[in-house]
């Protein structure tokens, strides 16, 4: 039996004491320790107690990132090949991509870029693990190493690191019923029907079937103006790895991020397998795409840097210019990436749709961390694509002259974190969109959000509907967070979409007729807990505790 996280709960202790404190003349009352002693049993979850068996709790973000934050980025130190700058423009695509395919796979190695000009007009790929493509670094504005993207529209991404198959196969004679009526969020373990076919170091996939029942119970079949929901485009697939084994119950890596509900067809698990690429990543350089010099050109590269099929790998300290989607994405199948330090600005294309996401994370995309990373000029800066199956956080970013909104932002993305993050502009949001969207209505953005120490002008924080006598079909969290609360900023026929459920605001400041409530620095609401980061106050309180995500000896 593991500990309770005492620490991480002294630790939030401080938090909400310096928020509830900030201003003498209002205390926190009889109702206010409630709400709190409803959410802060969901911070300090022991992973082994049966305590609050079905309570939905806020999940352990700090299990995100590179080896769950439980072990440091490394430094690789074996230089297999080193390229100079050749001061011209010559295609540099084949030799950059032989260097890297000279590693073996197996031994921690570096593709060393001198400082100079790298222009490509393909694709570079890491496809090998244990390879660093490493620049001489610089500043925003003297960079020593510079990767320039000169193809044309068809280049999809300068950088791409993982392996060419990226959807996992599912063993399907594993596939085994959860035993549970209700598995709530949070929770690091579940009860099968059957372990005799499992084991320890097991990856699983976790499945949450989209029932008719489900959708309409979230009124996803009752948008307003558009596409509704279709149970065949919205199941879940959460993927784990089984750490400990005890009777029927499995215990997982990182905490369920969406319950499973025998009202809504329960759920099932099974062994899968897919080959990604491990311990690689880009470091200490600058991407740049080439453009025709008209600011809404996209005759031009997509991406700077993409994961896909990939675990445990990194991009840190890059900033780029000029790409029409990302600077770094997590695509499908990439989990456990870190991407910090990086930072993106003037991206060349459309104001449109399905352009300008900064930093962007899609469908299977798991476990990734965005942290003290920047985007200026962008529309969505910090966002999910739909159904995102998280848990995934950004932590301490910043977004600038944003063109639209930070969020996840369509199609239920599970698990998301916004912490400590800063917006200039536009709203930091989680709410049924309705039928706005590209291509298709997006409706509810995610459920299991948490928006934490946040500052934004506008913030808004809804929850989706559940329907009488049912366990909550998901919950969003605004605690600590700065700026006017607005109900909704999404209008129907020229009204805004105020039913909504809210979400659970920490303390919430309440909205008047005008739909908005504003809240400042300084205030009982607006008061930044010291500037303390949730991942950061869990991971703390995990280390103090010794509690790792799986074993150390473990090989991934």
């Amino acid at each position: 039996m593991k500990p309770l996280y005492k620490h991480l709960f002294a630790l939030l202790c401080v938090v909400f004491l310096s928020i509830v404190s900030c201003t003498p003349e209002k205390d926190i009352s009889g109702e206010d320790e409630q709400n709190l002693a409803a959410i802060l049993p969901g911070i300090i979850v022991d992973e082994y107690s049966d305590e609050g068996d079905e309570i939905d709790r806020i999940p352990d973000f700090s299990r995100t990132g590179y080896h769950y934050s439980d072990d440091p980025i490394p430094d690789y130190d074996k230089v297999i090949v080193t390229l100079y700058p050749t001061g011209d423009k010559t295609d540099r695509s084949d030799e950059i991509n032989a260097a890297i395919n000279k590693a073996d796979g197996k031994t921690n190695s570096v593709v060393l870029l001198k400082a100079g000009d790298y222009y490509v007009s393909k694709q570079i790929n890491i496809r090998q693990s244990h390879v660093c493509l490493r620049g001489e670094g610089g500043g925003k504005d003297d960079w020593k190493t510079r990767i320039i993207a000169c193809g044309n529209g068809e280049m999809e991404n300068c950088i791409n690191i993982g392996n060419r198959v990226i959807n996992p196969t599912i063993d399907q004679s594993s596939v085994t019923a959860i035993a549970e009526d209700y598995v709530p969020v949070g929770r690091l373990w579940l009860e099968i029907e059957n372990v005799s076919g499992f084991n320890v170091r097991d990856r699983i996939v976790i499945f949450r079937p989209a029932t008719a029942g489900w959708i309409h119970d979230i009124r996803m079949d009752r948008i307003s103006d558009g596409e509704n929901w279709n149970p065949d485009d919205m199941d879940m697939f959460h993927e784990r790895i089984i750490t400990s084994i005890v009777g029927n119950r499995i215990y997982l890596d990182a905490p369920v991020v969406m319950a499973i509900d025998s009202a809504y067809g329960g759920g099932w698990i099974a062994k899968i397998h897919l080959d990604r690429v491990v311990e690689s990543g880009v470091e200490d350089v600058f991407l740049e795409s080439t453009f025709n010099g008209d600011p809404s050109d996209e005759d031009h590269c997509r991406n700077g840097i993409k994961f896909t099929a990939s675990e445990h790998c990194w991009a840190r300290r890059i900033s780029g210019r000029h790409f029409i989607f990302s600077l770094v994405g997590q695509g499908s199948s990439s989990k456990n990436i870190t991407i910090e330090d990086c930072h993106s600005f003037e991206p060349v294309s459309l104001i449109t749709g399905s352009r300008r996401y900064a930093f962007n994370a899609g469908q299977r995309s798991a476990l990734g961390l965005v942290i003290r990373c920047s985007a200026d000029n962008d529309r969505h800066s910090f966002t999910t694509t739909g159904k995102a199956p998280g848990p995934l956080a950004f932590v301490h970013c910043k977004a600038t002259n944003c063109h639209s909104e930070t969020s996840p932002h369509c199609f239920w993305a599970t698990g998301i974190l916004y912490d400590c993050l800063i917006q200039d502009s536009r709203q930091l949001s989680v709410q049924d969109n309705d039928f706005y969207g590209t291509g298709a209505s997006h409706g509810w953005q995610a459920s299991c959000v948490v928006m934490w120490n946040c500052e934004a002008p506008l913030l808004v924080c809804q929850s989706p509907w559940t329907a009488e006598g049912h366990h909550p079909t998901g919950k969003n969290y605004c605690i600590g967070c700065i700026g006017t609360k607005k109900l909704s900023t999404v209008k129907v026929n020229g009204q805004y979409l105020n039913d909504r459920p809210q979400g659970e605001w920490y303390p919430d400041p309440g909205a008047g007729a005008s739909n908005t409530a504003h809240v400042t620095s300084g205030t009982y609401f607006g008061a930044k807990a010291m500037g303390l980061s949730l991942y950061e106050a869990q991971l703390a309180a995990r280390k103090a505790e010794g509690i790792r995500a799986i074993p150390a000896n473990w090989y991934l």
